[in-house]
């Protein structure tokens, strides 16, 4: 094992097949990604939580015999590994997410990620010995990151969003945590440091760039101001946009002589169906008006309709017959009474609508122009 792993330039494992290795585990962990969340549709969240117990269990399990036969005759190293765990376990603990089943899914998340850490480390410390393969082996797990969330992003059942990518990060910390305090790998042979930030400014300014596009795909909206009613919402499309998708909604559903059916089961898409982000943000506000109607919010559960009728109609028409009359008179009846001037929709909040992709753009091109300008320098210096 110690020449495998431990020794940059000692015999082990070749470096094409250390290569394969990461590729096949990345390659996994995004080609499962829809069959996840379709098991989670289909077992319920009650139903995913006693697999994934079962899975941390097995998880620790191996972690601990591995670690009896990877350090024996190496007492020093049990202390590091007890550092190890100590913050690990902090961090596993206070990492919550909104709902106990999707904490424990992002708590598979850490897991996954600190391991692929530890495996481009791996892959990696032959070509960029010392301390670069630290700081590349960590870009380039959240840039796995950032291409997992976006695939989350683009299927119907799953969610992508940056926060998850900071989740990343903190996994890909603790795994080289893991590799500096417990594997201890020794020194190889030195390199200039000229040549290790210049290889450190490449990879910044290819996360910098990858990043920059998740924002701008993922985050990026508008904040739509009716003109009539005054109420605001977030949304990805624009006023013209929207309208636009409700019409071809409209005219497709009636084409085939169909309407959209929002009881259709997840098990029933195609595993690789990419979302509709118009019904999407539909399915959203019909959510958050019913909500307020369940809580007896009237000018909340109004204002919900309004944008509904207005900036969703063809969806609406296929919802609104599941309404009660009264239910719908009540909605009408509020939103006459209420013109929700000032108030805003609270779904969609996700979205950034602050920016333009034109800034956006240009501060991710300015950083990425300093990063490679730097790594310029260094490479005529060296």
């Amino acid at each position: 094992m110690s020449g495998g792993l431990h020794s940059p330039g000692g015999r082990g494992v070749p470096g094409p097949v250390r290569d394969l290795v990461l590729f096949c585990t990345v390659a996994l962990i995004l080609l499962t990604l829809p069959y996840v969340g379709r098991l989670r549709s289909v077992l319920g969240d009650e139903g995913v939580r006693l697999p994934l117990i079962i899975l941390f269990a097995v998880a620790g399990a191996g972690f601990i015999l591995f670690h009896i036969r990877l350090l024996r005759n190496r007492p020093g190293r049990w202390i590091g590994l007890g550092l190890f765990l100590a913050v690990f376990a902090a961090v596993f603990v206070l990492l919550r997410g909104p709902n106990p089943v999707v904490g424990l899914v992002e708590k598979v998340h850490l897991l996954q990620y600190s391991l692929l850490a530890v495996l481009f480390w791996w892959a990696a410390n032959r070509r960029f010995p010392g301390y670069q393969v630290y700081v590349l082996a960590l870009l380039f797990t959240v840039l796995a990151g950032l291409l997992d969330e976006y695939v989350q992003h683009l299927l119907p059942i799953r969610v992508g969003e940056v926060r998850d990518v900071w989740i990343n990060f903190v996994a890909g910390t603790l795994g080289l945590l893991y590799v500096a305090l417990v594997l201890r790998p020794r020194a190889g042979a030195a390199v200039p440091h000229a040549v290790a930030w210049r290889n450190i400014l490449v990879g910044a300014a290819v996360f910098l760039l990858a990043l920059g596009g998740f924002i701008h795909q993922v985050h990026l909206g508008h904040r739509i101001e009716d003109p009539d009613f005054g109420f605001s919402f977030n949304s990805r499309f624009s006023r013209e946009e929207l309208r636009e998708r409700d019409l071809a909604h409209g005219r497709e559903w009636q084409r085939r002589g169909e309407r959209f059916n929002p009881e259709e089961t997840v098990a029933g898409y195609p595993a690789w169906a990419l979302e509709d982000f118009y019904i999407t943000e539909a399915l959203r506000h019909i959510g958050a008006r019913n909500h307020h109607l369940d809580a007896e919010r009237d000018v909340m559960a109004a204002m919900e309709q309004r944008i509904l009728i207005r900036y969703f109609p063809a969806v609406l028409k296929a919802l609104d017959p599941r309404l009660s009359r009264e239910v719908r008179a009540q909605l009408r009846a509020w939103g006459g009474a209420n013109p929700q001037h000032g108030l805003g929709s609270t779904e969609m909040t996700y979205l950034y609508t602050g920016i333009t992709a034109r800034g956006l753009w240009a501060l991710v091109v300015s950083l990425v122009a300093a990063c490679l300008g730097g790594a310029l320098v260094l490479h005529r210096r060296g």
